[in-house]
């Protein structure tokens, strides 16, 4: 582990996911970039401020969603030993928008060409936005549920059982 890796607040532990993935790291992240942010303003407020700039096309903040990638793409690698990953929902305000969007960028580019036994986690090559979503009404057995979820992309009809 780096000896100055940040520090879980709740734990103690040095080194956890928590503080790579989430707005905290944005907030982290934004400052070892150079971008000023307003301490006096919210953790969520300041994640807001780096998607604004993002959004305008600036650098750092550019820099500090594909450092975020980057870890997410070596990270899902090191969870894959420990866990059978057959399907991976990435959820949060870090990955929306052109930050978010970068983020799932780069890490799947490190999946495909460095980690290729993970590329059954991307569909098309890619993750898949945040905005898809599954939401059922009636009865769904996980026959079917499974199903629907391995055949996107594919034209086969699912089946109506």
């Amino acid at each position: 582990l780096n000896p100055s890796a940040p520090v879980d607040e709740w734990s103690g532990d040095a080194g956890c996911a928590v503080q790579y993935f989430p707005q905290v790291a944005v907030n982290r992240l934004a400052q070892a970039a150079g971008i000023p942010l307003d301490q006096n303003r919210t953790v969520p407020e300041r994640l807001k401020d780096v998607q604004a700039l993002m959004e305008k096309g600036d650098p750092a903040a550019a820099s500090v969603f594909e450092t975020i990638g980057v870890y997410l793409g070596y990270t899902l690698p090191l969870y894959a030993e420990f866990y059978d990953i057959e399907h991976l929902l990435i959820l949060g305000r870090v990955t929306s928008g052109k930050g978010g969007d970068l983020i799932l960028k780069t890490a799947g580019d490190i999946l495909k060409k460095e980690f290729p036994e993970m590329r059954k986690l991307l569909w098309k090559d890619k993750f898949w936005a945040q905005s898809f979503c599954l939401v059922s009404t009636g009865v769904v057995d996980d026959h079917i549920f499974n199903e629907y979820i391995n055949s996107q992309g594919r034209k086969e009809n699912i089946s109506k059982k």
